[in-house]
């Protein structure tokens, strides 16, 4: 597949020899390493899907691009003992590798997750952890932020992040104007002063004169603490930055998104407390791990990997799927928001005859079930119940659709019963009531609407 510029946007895996000899390490490592996963699935809330890359199993944690020079960097499990950070154009040529990136620290930091790029300082900053399988997992109980040159990409510092808050940082994202670090602990949001990720404060820890630094804590409002990776987005209409996030949600992944602001004392806040959808995506052998994620505006008017949005997402691990993949979407208008509503026009005398129709939008794959009611004291009034029976709402007409999205249309029949009961009445109150229910997270939604059904 190629784009408009000629790029080829199917990339074989790159096996060069300093490549291959990896290879069987990073196999092996990725099989200790791996999380549950997730298979693409149709982009929702503003992103459409453009294109898939094939790319190298290198590329296996983190993603995130320097817009300046048009460049790729990513990290990836290289060994059980170490990560590699490599660096490529914008059609994933690669143009410098480091493939043991992190020193020996007294820490015993080994992995690098979903990394970002400082464009105030040009610097790259790898998310670190311990993490030894074979003798727990997290082995230290502290994470940190470490600092790599962006041309040599040589390691040059890193600086813990207060174990109090956080034991280990499996991603971060700087935002846009370079004044804070992102990361998450369990459920809870934190942002670090990028000014404290300095030399000065990595020196003072070395020599205990300085514990870990403390971030400001957005509170528990992830809807899961399995975050794999992170980037900004800026909407172009309400240019409000965008928290994008990568959630390992089990049996399915998405990207959910929150719109940051900045309080009176210039620190961050959230917009809405509540996560946005953007993207679900669902298990497969093809898309089976989720990483990182990265945002990118064109190079020479051209989008890199054909899109704006990316998402990494490796395959299961067999003879011949060693490679990873990168999903890319592009902004895509807004669909209808989830509702309910009344087509226009129907009558008393066809819906008794032909039924009553309900048009549903759920964005996302739900069932519905539609129930329509008259008032107790009309149904009382038809003898449908005994003049004895409390007057409450009394159920005339039940409908329901099987798994699906989009726009869709139910129609709910009144039983014969019903119609006998109704054929004289030159008019009625019906209320409605759906509920949706998401196939993926099993969110229940819930809507009540009335209409004035005349012959």
């Amino acid at each position: 597949m190629y784009d408009a510029a000629g790029w080829n946007l199917i990339k074989p895996t790159l096996v060069r020899p300093r490549v291959a000899r990896r290879i069987h390490a990073v196999r092996i490592a990725l099989a200790i390493a791996a999380v549950s996963g997730w298979a693409a699935a149709p982009a929702l809330a503003g992103w459409g899907p453009s294109t898939t890359t094939t790319a190298s199993i290198a590329y296996n944690q983190g993603i995130t691009f320097d817009q300046a020079r048009g460049e790729f960097f990513f990290t990836g499990v290289s060994s059980t003992t170490n990560s590699g950070l490599y660096r490529t154009n914008p059609r994933l040529v690669e143009t410098a590798a480091n493939t043991a990136v992190i020193p020996a620290t007294s820490e015993g930091y080994n992995h690098a997750g979903d990394l970002s790029f400082d464009p105030v300082r040009r610097r790259v900053l790898l998310p670190l952890e311990c993490y030894y399988p074979a003798s727990g997992g997290n082995t230290c109980g502290v994470g940190a932020i470490g600092v790599a040159d962006s041309v040599t990409l040589r390691f040059l510092y890193y600086v813990n992040l207060d174990p109090a808050q956080i034991k280990k940082a499996e991603w971060d994202e700087i935002s846009p104007d370079g004044r804070w670090i992102w990361t998450s602990s369990g459920t809870h949001l934190l942002a670090y002063p990028a000014s404290e990720l300095s030399q000065t404060t990595a020196a003072r820890q070395r020599t205990g004169a300085l514990g870990g630094i403390t971030g400001r804590d957005l509170g528990p409002v992830l809807p899961s603490g399995g975050v794999t990776g992170a980037t900004f987005y800026q909407d172009a209409l309400t240019r409000v930055p965008r928290l994008l996030l990568a959630l390992n949600r089990g049996t399915y992944s998405e990207v959910v998104s929150y719109d940051i602001g900045t309080a009176r004392d210039g620190a961050p806040t959230l917009l809405n407390s509540t996560p946005r959808t953007e993207i679900t995506v669902a298990r497969s052998s093809a898309d089976n791990e989720s990483e990182g994620l990265a945002t990118t505006a064109t190079v020479n008017r051209v989008n890199p990997l054909g899109g704006v949005l990316h998402w990494q997402m490796l395959p299961s691990i067999t003879p011949s799927t060693v490679y990873s993949r990168i999903l890319s979407f592009r902004p895509a208008p807004a669909p209808p928001a989830d509702g309910t509503s009344v087509p226009r026009g129907q009558r008393l005398g066809a819906a008794l005859a032909h039924g009553f129709r309900v048009t549903v939008v759920c964005n996302r794959s739900c069932t519905v079930s539609v129930t329509g009611t008259i008032d107790g004291k009309l149904a009382r009034r038809l003898c449908l119940v005994p003049a004895t029976v409390k007057v409450k709402p009394y159920e005339v007409a039940v409908g329901s659709l099987g798994l699906g999205a989009g726009s869709r249309t139910l129609t709910i029949r009144f039983p014969s019963r019903v119609r006998r009961a109704l054929r004289g009445e030159r008019a009625i109150a019906l209320a409605i009531k759906v509920v949706s229910i998401d196939a993926y997270s099993h969110r229940r939604s819930t809507y009540r609407l009335s209409t004035a059904l005349k012959r």
